[in-house]
């Protein structure tokens, strides 16, 4: 028996070594390739920001570094930005830290550098999705690093100067610590920091406190104490950062009229990616305020459904709640206000993680994400047809927004499809890859 179970035993894992070791001189070299294409490229090719920022794709009266640019002149110059008309929708604490790094080299550092960690949170999250599943494939570490260093939407919103690229990062963030370990807080604070730059933050917060629920009543720790816990460290943090926020405005709430009420209210009707602002441009005042209210709840009110479709099972796993929120984000880029190419690029960069779902897609990735960024090629080109050549009208530059936004829904229902034929089969415990065996959807 001895015998037989040394034959049979797997050999040493010393040749594995090198390999790893190969794989993160990988990862350092892709994602420094990634730095310096991020750093170098504003900086030889200066107008490159300009341009894009007066792009509707990568501008909105959110997240437009031109209205940056104007909060940080008139903070040097002793003016209140939230007192001096209504241009500026970007946070205190982000119009302080930009006036912090004063010149464009430490801008374009400091944003190369954020986007860069982006990548590196991501490759974290895919390490322990892969622990998790055995049963799945999941891309090396060098591959997920290459494929966000040379996304071609990563590298854009970083030369647009995008303010969104810093909320991204914080968002992966709390994605990594939540999951490694949902339990604790460092997920919450994260989360609430993201909230603090970006509105929508706040939804994803239902979907980590039931895995976090459900997580804690299977460890028999009590649940209740510790979701209290959560939401009082998520709700401190924002409300410290809230009043960090009123003493650098000058002892005034304004800002979050500004910043936060501004997307609620949807009071810049400028055209984008999005669905708002044709409806709102066409709109009856009289209907304005009911419609607000109907698309408001549109953007939230598939959170819940989500979230109980994949998390309402007792045998819910960390993987179910990662593919639940990035869903959620994939929704949000559908229904929210003022949605850009920065919000393309969290969700196409996220799909990545989901390899394992490939095998049951009926469109293939590189079919999907091919016919993505031919729609974002054509946007531009029907934007200046009716803007700059005269000879198209709104509605020609909303029917491509439209088609966008279906691709998008199809390759989210696509990825929902796959991820309940495996959780099927995998409750039943069948085999995945039995070609005789075919689900249908009724």
């Amino acid at each position: 028996m001895i015998t037989k179970t040394l034959a049979t035993s797997p050999s040493p894992s010393f040749p594995s070594s090198p390999s790893i070791a190969s794989d993160k001189k990988l990862v350092w070299l892709v994602m420094t390739l990634g730095f310096a294409l991020r750093l170098l490229v504003p900086m030889f090719i200066p107008d490159v920001t300009r341009v894009l920022d007066q792009s509707v794709l990568f501008s909105t009266p959110i997240n437009s570094f031109r209205s940056l640019k104007e909060a940080l002149f008139l903070s040097v110059n002793n003016m209140n930005p939230y007192r001096e008309g209504e241009i500026v929708h970007h946070p205190p604490l982000v119009i302080e830290l930009f006036r912090f790094l004063e010149s464009e080299v430490p801008m374009n550092i400091f944003l190369g550098l954020m986007d860069t960690l982006c990548g590196v949170q991501l490759i974290k999250l895919n390490r322990k999705l892969r622990d998790q599943d055995t049963d799945g494939s999941y891309y090396s570490d060098y591959i997920i690093g290459a494929f966000y260093s040379f996304n071609p939407l990563a590298l854009l919103t970083v030369y647009a100067k995008s303010t969104y690229t810093i909320n991204n990062f914080f968002f992966l963030a709390s994605l990594n610590a939540f999951a490694s370990n949902s339990l604790g807080f460092s997920c919450m604070i994260l989360l609430a920091i993201s909230t603090y730059l970006s509105y929508y933050s706040w939804y994803f917060l239902i979907p980590m406190l039931v895995f976090t629920y459900k997580k804690a009543s299977r460890e028999d720790k009590s649940a209740g104490k510790i979701i209290l816990r959560s939401v009082l460290t998520f709700l401190l943090t924002l409300v410290v950062l809230l009043g960090v926020s009123y003493k650098i405005s000058g002892n005034s709430f304004r800002f979050a009229s500004l910043v936060y009420g501004t997307i609620v209210r949807f009071r810049k009707i400028t055209p984008n990616l999005g669905l708002w602002w044709y409806f709102f441009t066409e709109m009856f005042d009289a209907f304005s305020e009911f419609y607000l209210g109907i698309f408001n709840l549109y953007s939230f009110i598939f959170v819940v459904p989500v979230t109980m479709r994949f998390l309402g099972m007792e045998s819910s796993t960390m993987i179910d709640a990662i593919f639940a929120i990035w869903s959620q984000v994939g929704i949000l880029n559908i229904s929210r206000a003022y949605p850009t190419i920065a919000d393309n690029n969290l969700y196409f960069s996220m799909m990545i993680l989901f390899k394992p779902l490939y095998k049951k897609l009926k469109v293939a990735p590189s079919v999907s994400t091919l016919a993505m960024f031919t729609i974002l090629l054509l946007l531009p080109v029907f934007y200046y047809v009716w803007m700059g050549a005269n000879s198209g009208n709104a509605n020609f530059f909303y029917a491509i927004g439209l088609t966008h936004t279906l691709i998008e829904m199809v390759v989210l229902s696509d990825f929902f499809w796959s991820k309940l034929q495996l959780n099927y089969y995998k409750s039943k415990r069948i085999d995945p890859d039995k070609k005789e065996l075919k689900l249908t959807q009724i």
